[in-house]
């Protein structure tokens, strides 16, 4: 290779400046998001326009891209994602993110996720009536409970907090971020009459824990 093909090839790599590579991984991230949003609301975990999802952009400060209120999750789309900060301000993006995007903020002050997934579905708006008075769901003998994320075996028991259902978002989230504080073992909690909430690493990974909990509430509403 002569080095004027060498000099070239280095003239490309240096044109890749910052802003061009956090483009592209915001992309990605959107497009991540939107992928599971769009195969949750496939599998009835969205009725009408309800769910809210959202990934971590930053922890310091707190920023994160989330589905914005009211919109139809089965239509939408990566564009639509605004992004706010811990106190639902919107920074970019036109729309309205969710009251909810409070209980977003407390997991990600209080854990390592990256993604938040919400979804209502008929299992777990059932499960989560059931065990209110019980404070929690405690699951355990499942080998599905390995697919939760630091899970070996199926003799685990696993504590799934649930939560009176609040239109005071600033008192709930309070409620959620003291529990996440005291229990750090705390992988989903529930809203009673309302869905659940569970995080992880990426959207994959969210998906996957959220897939497993939905498995593991119908058999106990079923038994």
């Amino acid at each position: 290779m002569s080095n004027q093909t060498l000099k070239t090839v280095k003239a490309k790599v240096i044109n890749l400046t910052p802003e061009k590579i956090v483009t592209t991984s915001n992309s990605q991230t959107r497009n991540d998001l939107v992928e599971v949003i769009k195969r949750l609301a496939g599998e009835g975990g969205c009725p009408a326009t309800s769910g809210n999802f959202s990934v971590l952009l930053s922890s310091n400060p707190l920023r994160m891209l989330i589905s914005p209120s009211g919109v139809d999750k089965t239509l939408i789309t990566a564009d639509d994602l605004l992004e706010v900060s811990e106190r639902a301000e919107v920074l970019c993006g036109t729309g309205r993110p969710s009251a909810e995007t409070l209980l977003h903020t407390a997991i990600y002050q209080t854990s390592e996720a990256k993604c938040v997934l919400h979804v209502h579905s008929v299992w777990n708006t059932i499960i989560s009536e059931k065990f209110l008075n019980a404070g929690a769901v405690e699951i355990c003998g499942y080998e599905i409970l390995k697919g939760l994320p630091g899970v070996s075996t199926h003799e685990h028991q696993e504590r799934i907090p649930v939560f009176e259902n609040s239109q005071d978002m600033s008192r709930l989230s309070q409620l959620v971020l003291q529990e996440l504080k005291r229990d750090h073992s705390v992988k989903a909690f529930l809203l009673a009459g309302h869905g659940v909430y569970t995080w992880g690493e990426s959207p994959s990974k969210a998906y996957c824990h959220l897939q497993a909990l939905e498995f593991l509430f119908e058999v106990l509403c079923r038994k």
